[in-house]
Order: structure tokens, then sequence, then C-alpha cells
């Protein structure tokens, strides 16, 4: 009986363990993108976050805002020269934040 809970504990610990390292890859590559300086950076960063979101299979939301009110992604094509500020959230509750240097850089967030 011991044995068991030793092995399921340990499973645990790896599964556990597991989470938050995804979590601290897409944490460095969110702030790789805060930090670009230029469009083919920002995409290359953008890109790199989806292939490990894609990767961890982790969920996220996307919501999108013009002046401090949500426009709806449907509608994204519309407000093309606006401002935004993109915000990503994950299934562990943490946020990105986010104004895209280059707003087509916010289609690769909204493939599937």
């Amino acid at each position: 009986m011991n044995k068991l809970k030793l092995i399921i504990l340990s499973a645990l610990v790896v599964m556990l363990t597991g989470c938050n390292s995804e979590m601290t890859e897409i944490n460095r590559i969110t702030k790789e993108i805060t930090q670009s300086t230029a469009p083919n950076e920002e995409t290359i960063h953008v890109e790199n976050l989806m292939h490990a979101i894609k990767e961890n299979e982790a969920p996220i939301t996307v919501e999108l805002y013009e002046n401090g009110k949500e426009v709806s992604i449907s509608k994204i094509s519309e407000h093309m020269e606006s401002k935004f500020v993109v915000i990503v959230g994950f299934s562990n509750g943490s946020i990105f934040e986010w104004t895209p240097i280059n707003n087509n850089n916010i289609f690769i967030l909204l493939r599937e």
C-alpha cells in the first residue's frame, strides 16, 4: 500500500513539475514578445508562443481592447489601424498583456 502511495505521489510531482516548466517557457516567450523592437522580431516570438501553447495543449483566451473598450475578434479587420491591447489568459489563471507593434501578429494568436 505504501508503495502505491509513493508511485501516486511521484506521478503528481512529475505532472506538477511539467506544468511549471511549461509556464516558465511561456513566460519567457511572453517577455520576449513585450521586449520586441521590430515587427518581424515580434512575429517570431508570437509564433514561438503559439508553438509552445499547442505543444503543451495549453488552452488560452484572447481579448482585444481599443481605447479601453473590448473589440470583438470578428471585427478586428475593421480596426487594423487602431492601437490594440491584447490580453491572453492562460488556464492557470495568469494573463499576458501585450500591445502589438504590428496588429497582423494578433492573427497568429487566433490560428488553430
